[in-house]
């Protein structure tokens, strides 16, 4: 009998030292990583709070550093929650206020502050001799339906002239979108009724669990679809190790490097599969729909209140289809961006869509050229000649709660 306990002693014990083995490597490797300057990537922490309306946006007067593959950034939100200076509602007299609304592209964590192509646009015009104030009121994640309600809720009460809505291929997704698994917030989503009226649904936004996987069928209801065991091992993986570990974020970016995994690795690291999707993205979809009267929602709203209203970068694809349908001119962006950016030049942050310094620079290059040759900017300070201060509380309800 203690023959046959012998060969599994002994594979017990090799386990042990394997294990003891691997967990000193990794204190090694954490401790070397912190003295390398190498931080954990950046989860949904400190600097996103719940929201009721919005689902979730910038917690105020947070702080953070803000870690993904290839760079990092400190991250300073302003007392009413955007990634800004602090901007008051009045606007000074003379002076053209510029609000671009968005997602991630428009926020811009990936760069400085000052390096975001908002800010670099204003230094642009004033350079020109133009009385402008650009304010970015971007929240990373957001689709166009929580740009819309911020809109509606916060944006007009800085009085801005012109409205600027960048549009992003993965808004459509967003806006057919409840919550996604691993994502700390959820959101809420419009419905169109039979006379296309836009009904809200989903407020006050509840706490989901963390690995629903809650999105908008083609009735604009609520359905929930699976979530495979695989991708909830990586992003478990990615929650538990690489958001809290050095070590395990030094590892990643060096696997990242490797060309062969270069996107299964960033695949695995977010919920991005066939059912990030909507499986009818058609012009008679549901979503495409919602988004056009959400989009024209938008302009109706910055009309009223006295602003003039575009959306950016959808001059191709279902965003060019998008606006076309909502009736809002394009103002030659993207067309000005493709003749500014030499070829070759790199404008993407390193293992990320978004734009590096670059990317911002040329753009504001862009679209300062676009406000000033489509006559926008000069229409706005002719408007605010002798006009008196617009109102700063909320726009009226513009559709169905």
């Amino acid at each position: 009998m203690a023959s046959r306990s012998q060969p599994a002693a002994s594979l017990t014990r090799r386990a042990a030292e394997w294990i003891l083995i691997l967990l000193v490597t990794c204190a090694i490797g954490e401790v070397g990583a912190r003295l390398a300057g190498r931080q954990p990537l950046t989860p949904g922490s400190l600097l996103w709070s719940h929201h009721d309306r919005w689902g979730w946006h910038h917690q105020p007067n947070a702080e953070e550093r803000f870690v993904k593959l290839g760079f990092e950034q400190v991250i300073r939100i302003n007392s009413r929650g955007l990634r800004e200076r602090e901007i008051p509602y009045e606007k000074p007299a003379g002076v053209v206020r510029v609000l671009v609304i968005g997602d991630s592209s428009v926020a811009g964590f990936e760069v400085a502050e000052e390096d975001r192509y908002t800010r670099v646009l204003e230094d642009l015009l004033r350079a020109q001799g133009h009385a402008v104030e650009v304010i970015n009121a971007g929240t990373r994640g957001w689709g166009t339906d929580q740009s819309l309600l911020f809109l509606q809720d916060e944006g007009l009460r800085y009085q801005p002239d012109i409205v600027l809505y960048q549009w992003i291929d993965n808004d459509p997704y967003d806006n057919a979108t409840i919550h996604r698994p691993y994502r700390r917030y959820g959101k809420p989503w419009f419905q169109l009724a039979a006379d296309d009226r836009l009904v809200l649904r989903g407020v006050p936004v509840p706490t989901y669990p963390y690995v629903s996987n809650l999105r908008v069928d083609e009735k604009g209801e609520p359905m929930e679809l699976p979530v495979g065991w695989r991708k909830r091992a990586l992003l478990w993986v990615r929650d538990v190790f690489v958001c809290h570990s050095a070590f395990a974020a030094w590892l990643t970016e060096l696997a990242v490097a490797v060309p062969a995994l270069t996107q299964p690795v960033n695949e695995a690291g977010s919920f991005g599969d066939a059912t990030d999707r909507p499986a009818d993205m058609s012009n008679t979809s549901h979503v495409f729909r919602v988004t056009v009267a959400m989009v024209r929602e938008m302009e109706r709203l910055a009309r009223e209140s006295g602003a003039r209203f575009g959306m950016l970068t959808a001059d191709y694809g279902f965003g060019r289809d998008v606006r076309e349908a909502a009736g809002v001119p394009d103002i030659g962006d993207l067309v000005r961006l493709r003749d500014l950016t030499p070829r070759g030049a790199v404008v993407h942050a390193e293992n990320d869509p978004h734009w590096n310094e670059l990317g911002h620079s040329l753009y504001a290059q862009a679209l300062a050229g676009a406000l000033v040759g489509t006559g926008w900017l000069e229409a706005a300070a002719d408007g605010n000649a002798g006009v008196a201060s617009r109102s700063s509380e909320p726009a009226s309800p513009p559709m169905d709660r």
